[in-house]
């Protein structure tokens, strides 16, 4: 049938609107129906990757499982002579929640509390029992069973009043875990629960075993960290031992105080500098807020038979910071970074960030005598936080030559901060830094720049460290 024309010959408009909205309306069941299908067709298609991707990690801890039995046999069963004798004064058995809350008893040698004495006076066997848990060997057979996994949320004794929660309830718990490995080397900032969900929800095979091989690596050298100590005096420079959570509230605080705080990162960088500076390692020695920065403090800390609480550098804790600056109203001013550089983050931390107030930002690149003009900028800005990276020890040293006429109520000397938070300079991915080997990627990534801070100055900083603590022991023996 054709369409009824004007008297002009041409079709009228209504008339073919008409017609595409019958058409339309005809359409509309078949594309409801199209879309219910088609989401049907991904829910399947993501169950299926599922289910084949939890087939494939249970696999795949069965064939290491029965692996490491048949490696680990020997010292098994030697073990196995050693502690028998004394079983009758072990402990008796230990159960955990398990997949879906079933309680299930963990598998150890018969170990009782003196074959593995906590005092110092232990037999260097015994010391190498306790150090890589050889006790807990027999957990290859939970594995096994399917009670445990190689990778997975820590277990929780059962019975107990912190019941996990339901999605950590439909997985296996592990021997290792992202939380763990973080915590071995002071990364881990969140709660666990809140990494234990993140995991659950990105677990893969290839994760698991990314994750299992990189536990390999760190945790039989991670030991028994000693109690950590409030503050950490290395090289004659006090370091103050925070967590994250602990500092965060710190600067809140000191914003809104009326007489201005400075705070100083420290890395072995920053240290060597110290070394030969005498003006910049006055004022850390002075400074009532020094943290500490970096995998290389952190291997110092061992040599002197210490501990960290966190890696609290300031890349970790700009987003903490934010999201409290947000929550508490502190506006932040930021100053330096090159040309563009700082004006790139400050976009980019307006949509990450929309409520962040942001009091002002200027370039690092500026004129002696526009100095002063930028010290009454800061101070008309409002800024109740001031971040600068002008790198050390300049950093250092402008904030404490122009505090008291800043008006901010605490400063920061963060670095590098604004290149990584502007994407001008990217990050080593999370794996690299759960290992303690983001330093290899900058150096990657600038080896003409970065060469002499790394290969030269880290050796050279803990070297720094032991020559120090030998000098401190010998004089605390005079």
């Amino acid at each position: 049938m054709k369409s009824e024309q004007s008297p002009t010959g041409k079709i009228d408009p209504s008339e073919s609107s008409t017609a595409i909205e019958k058409y339309e309306i005809q359409l509309s069941p078949l594309k409801k129906n199209i879309n219910r299908q088609s989401k049907m067709l991904r829910r399947f298609i993501g169950r299926t990757a599922l289910a084949f991707s939890l087939r494939a990690q249970r696999l795949m801890d069965m064939l290491l499982a029965i692996l490491f039995i048949a490696l680990l046999s020997p010292i098994f069963i030697f073990l196995l002579f050693i502690t028998l004798p004394r079983a009758r004064n072990a402990s008796g058995p230990r159960y955990f929640y398990g997949k879906y809350g079933t309680p299930f008893r963990m598998l150890y040698l018969p170990v009782a509390d003196e074959i593995l004495p906590k005092a110092g006076d232990a037999t260097p066997d015994r010391k190498f029992i306790k150090r890589y848990s050889l006790h807990k060997l027999p957990v290859l057979i939970n594995i096994l069973k399917g009670d445990l996994s190689f990778v997975g949320p820590s277990p929780v004794p059962y019975p107990s009043r912190e019941i996990p929660e339901y999605v950590r309830q439909t997985t296996r718990p592990g021997l290792t875990n992202p939380y763990l490995l973080r915590k071995a080397v002071n990364i881990a900032h969140e709660a666990e629960m809140t990494a234990d969900r993140e995991y659950i929800h990105q677990r893969s095979a290839k994760g698991d075993l990314g994750v299992l091989l990189r536990s390999a690596l760190i945790l039989p050298t991670s030991g028994e960290k000693p109690i950590p100590t409030p503050e950490i005096n290395m090289l004659d420079i006090t370091i103050r031992n925070m967590k994250m959570s602990e500092v965060i509230n710190k600067i809140a605080h000191d914003a809104l105080q009326t007489t201005p705080v400075q705070l100083a990162f420290v890395n072995p960088d920053c240290m060597n500098i110290a070394c030969t500076n005498n003006e910049y390692k006055a004022l850390l020695q002075k400074l009532d807020f020094v943290l500490a920065d970096g995998i290389g403090i952190h291997i110092a800390c061992k040599l002197m038979n210490t501990s960290m609480d966190d890696n609290v550098n300031g890349t970790d804790l700009f987003p903490y910071l934010c999201e409290r600056a947000m929550q508490d109203h502190l506006p932040i001013y930021f100053l330096g970074g090159k040309p563009g550089i700082v004006d790139a983050m400050v976009e980019v931390l307006h949509a990450k960030y929309p409520a962040l107030v942001i009091a002002g930002f200027q370039h690092g690149y500026f004129k002696p005598e526009e100095e002063g003009n930028i010290i009454n900028t800061i101070k008309q800005s409002g800024a109740r936080i001031l971040l600068v990276a002008l790198g050390a020890p300049r950093q250092e040293l402008w904030i404490h030559s122009n505090l008291n006429a800043l008006g901010v109520g605490i400063a920061l000397g963060v670095g590098g901060l604004f290149d990584f938070m502007s994407g001008q300079t990217k990050r080593a991915p999370r794996w690299m830094r759960e290992i303690g080997v983001e330093w290899v990627y900058r150096l990657l990534q600038e080896p003409g720049r970065m060469w002499r801070r790394y290969i030269i100055g880290n050796p050279l900083f803990l070297w720094r460290v032991m020559r120090w603590q030998k000098r401190m022991k010998a004089g605390n023996h005079q």
